[in-house]
């Protein structure tokens, strides 16, 4: 059968039918009968996830549609910056299998250190790093700090987003103790006065 690119061959028809069994006794004009290919795009959102839940969509196309982007997929600490494939730049049509990998920039997050209402320090960090007591203000080493919710924080302390510690004195701070079953399931260190937020 001849090639028609983007299509596959079915068969010869005749008219509106297919060939024929037997040859009549007339000319038989026979013409052929394609089909257009089906090729799959899938998006790999690598580290991050769709708003399914899921890491990868993947979409269906016929030779020589009009193809669509996915929804933005987040990734924690990430900001998507956009779409890579190894098979090619973004097509106006489909005309072949394509994977797209989502490529993002890491976000950089402030930890800010307040006395009060005034700013003592100041620190920059990505998502999952750790800030270590070594980070914490000179003059302020001996202090304990605590989330504006009461909530005291340990060192390393692991960064997930922007967060503002606050100094607070240690004979303020109170340990509220969860048990299960008469055993110690989590102590929470917390600020004195502060609303008492279940964990």
């Amino acid at each position: 059968a001849p090639h028609k690119e983007g299509f596959h061959f079915v068969e010869w028809v005749w008219g509106d039918n297919g060939a024929p069994a037997t040859m009549p006794a007339s000319e038989v004009t026979l013409t052929p009968k394609y089909e257009p290919n089906v090729y799959t795009f899938i998006f790999d959102a690598v580290d991050g996830k769709f708003d399914n839940g899921n890491r990868t969509k993947s979409y269906v196309y016929e030779y020589g549609q009009t193809p669509s982007l996915p929804d933005v997929p987040t990734a924690p600490g990430k900001e998507f910056v956009t779409w890579e494939s190894e098979d090619g730049e973004w097509p106006d049509t489909v005309s072949q299998d394509m994977t797209f990998t989502a490529i993002y920039n890491p976000i950089e997050y402030t930890i800010t250190f307040m006395d009060g209402n005034t700013k003592v320090g100041e620190d920059f960090a990505y998502y999952g790093d750790q800030i270590t007591e070594d980070k914490v203000p000179t003059d302020y080493v001996a202090s304990k700090w605590a989330l504006i919710n009461g909530t005291v924080v340990s060192f390393p302390y692991t960064v997930t987003d922007d967060v503002t510690l606050y100094a607070v004195e240690g004979t303020n701070v109170y340990n509220i103790i969860y048990k299960v079953d008469g055993v110690v399931y989590e102590t929470v260190p917390t600020v004195y006065n502060a609303k008492i937020v279940p964990i």
